[in-house]
């Protein structure tokens, strides 16, 4: 079976935007819903812990389609899935659905999202009107946050705003579901995993943290639901065996992405994030994508290193050294 999820589903994505340009357009995720549902079959969780209960094969062309985080778009995600009848699994971040918490990388996006300044200095330049520059200092204000411990991840951020000159708006333009609403996809036949109180890297989390991060979460969330919650998926997909045998006391499955080994574990099932652009799901979709992906990232590697080489050699240090 191949997995596949997404984050957000918006009308039309905006190249201001850099956290945007990370959605699908509505227009090609109903493509990609109706080829779907026309040539692979679509599992629900229920029914893939069902099949391996049983000791049964998954059918070769099985997919199973989740949403990470539970923005207030996937509202219009949802309509296009009930069109065509495809089954799919929303992990939802606790604290947000319940409380309005707007974790640390959605606050990222609403500073960056207005930025239009340039900012940094002679070898650390960011011009903040492209999107591309936009997209780097996310990348690594994100690297500088989730390097630190758990309990500091806010306060790392806040610096880093500072740092960039970069102001957090008092409304954020990533609104999450709230209770209600996720009560209405679950009576609708949508399943509700877990995906963390706050969205913290768990490897960076003491055993108190991770185990209100992972178990309190699930378990406010399902007391709110009136359900279970069996399933649950792992932050950037970030675990090891100390995360993974917390998150197996509590869940029937868990789902990471293509990076863990070639396993069987139901407790780090693989995942593939389906993109912004066209081609990404038949990527996604591809048997040897993982190969492909790795190829995609050496080459990414190569690129960066030879552009730091031709910096040195022209005196110019590397744009996100300090």
């Amino acid at each position: 079976m191949r997995s596949i999820f997404y984050h957000s589903v918006v009308p039309r994505r905006d190249p201001a935007d850099y956290y945007s340009m990370r959605s699908v357009d509505a227009a090609q995720f109903t493509q990609q819903v109706r080829w779907l549902a026309r040539h692979r079959i679509v599992l629900s969780l229920a029914e893939v812990v069902e099949l391996r209960q049983a000791g049964r094969a998954l059918p070769r062309r099985a997919v199973h389609l989740s949403f990470d985080d539970g923005f207030h778009n996937n509202v219009v995600a949802a309509e296009i899935l009930a069109t065509y009848r495809v089954p799919w699994t929303l992990f939802a971040l606790t604290n947000s659905v319940l409380d309005g918490y707007r974790p640390w990388y959605i606050r990222l996006a609403d500073a960056l999202a207005p930025a239009r300044h340039a900012v940094g200095s002679a070898t650390t330049r960011f011009d903040l009107s492209r999107y591309e520059d936009k997209n780097r200092l996310a990348s690594l204000i994100k690297q500088r946050v989730l390097d630190a411990p758990f309990s500091s991840h806010l306060s790392v951020l806040d610096d880093e705003l500072g740092r960039w000159k970069l102001e957090l708006p008092a409304e954020t333009r990533w609104k999450f579901l709230d209770i209600h609403q996720l009560r209405q996809l679950n009576a609708a036949g949508v399943e509700i995993g877990g995906h963390t109180a706050t969205h913290p890297n768990l490897l960076r989390c003491t055993e108190d943290e991770l185990r209100n991060e992972i178990v309190g979460s699930a378990d406010r969330l399902a007391a709110a639901l009136g359900r279970a919650v069996i399933a649950f998926s792992y932050p950037d997909g970030r675990l090891d065996a100390r995360v993974r045998d917390i998150v197996a006391e509590r869940f029937t499955l868990a789902m990471a992405t293509h990076r863990p080994p070639l396993c069987d574990d139901i407790f780090a099932m693989r995942r593939w994030s389906v993109g912004s652009l066209a081609a990404d799901l038949p990527r996604a979709l591809h048997p040897m994508s993982g190969i492909l992906l790795r190829a995609r990232a050496m080459r990414t590697v190569i690129k960066h290193r030879v552009k730091s080489i031709l910096r040195a050699r022209n005196g110019i240090s590397h744009p996100h050294a300090r």
